[in-house]
């Protein structure tokens, strides 16, 4: 996956390379359990909630017991990411006239609604990655290390049973993941870039001033090889509210932090 190794030096969690849940598919919340698939990931159920809750796929493990995370648990809610673009570790800024930034000028890229700003850098290693966000992106964590173990432990064979003979999915213990923290934005665009790269200079533009924000990707000197701009129904200056799900379902105005481009987790180990 070269968007994730590209992107993973950052230290917000793995990346995820489609932020944007599947048609039908919730968006990834603290206490999911799941795996990880082309960049995707995939809920299979939610342990912080009870047998009358509701689960995304409608069903749990058998026996399921909630997670009680009570007074034994941190629940933070910050913004973490605060760049309008985050660049691969083939991928390197500079000036709009392709020289290196002065180490006595602060050149943090910030958000200008005032007009599209345009953000330049350039290649250092034949693969490169980035991710531009419309809006600071919002971390919700636990931290609680003993505790989600401790209950992986006592509940691990019973989530295998559920996803080979319920869900007869195939996926195996070291694939299950635990959520325990997401980073979340509104809007999004990312790119992959691959081939002879080194000294190239190139660009990525983004209107932030519009009431419904554009997010796009221009090239400039050279070619990425995948782009992706997301959720579609938000990238349009003639964005209309619409409802998203059935009948007593909230609005999507636009504004939700749903689309989670980074992931905590734990896993299980396999053993020796």
């Amino acid at each position: 996956d070269t968007f994730a190794a590209q992107m993973y030096h950052h230290g917000h969690g793995y990346p995820l390379w489609a932020p944007d849940p599947c048609q039908g598919a919730v968006e990834v919340e603290i206490g999911a359990v799941g795996y990880i698939a082309g960049g995707e990931f995939i809920t299979l159920f939610n342990t912080l909630r009870g047998p009358g809750d509701g689960q995304p796929r409608g069903n749990a493990p058998a026996n399921h017991v909630a997670l009680d995370v009570g007074q034994r648990t941190r629940h933070d809610v910050k913004e973490t990411i605060t760049s309008p673009l985050l660049l691969g570790r083939g991928l390197r800024r500079v000036q709009n006239d392709g020289g290196s930034p002065d180490p006595d000028h602060d050149w943090r890229w910030i958000w200008d609604n005032s007009a599209p700003q345009t953000f330049w850098f350039e290649c250092v290693e034949d693969e490169g990655a980035l991710l531009l966000l419309d809006s600071a992106a919002v971390t919700h964590i636990t931290a609680s290390p003993s505790v989600i173990s401790a209950y992986m432990h006592e509940h691990i064979l019973e989530w295998l049973e559920f996803v080979d003979h319920d869900l007869e999915l195939g996926i195996q213990l070291q694939q299950l993941i635990f959520v325990s923290g997401t980073i979340k934005t509104r809007r999004w665009a990312m790119a992959i870039c691959r081939g002879e790269l080194p000294g190239t200079i190139g660009s990525v533009s983004a209107d932030l001033g519009t009431p419904f924000p554009l997010v796009q990707i221009e090239d400039t000197g050279f070619s990425f090889q995948d782009c992706r701009t997301g959720p579609e129904s938000r990238l349009s200056t003639t964005y209309v509210p619409v409802a998203t799900g059935g009948p007593g379902s909230s609005v999507d105005d636009g504004s939700a932090m749903d689309q989670c481009v980074f992931v905590h987790y734990y896993k299980m180990k396999r053993r020796q």
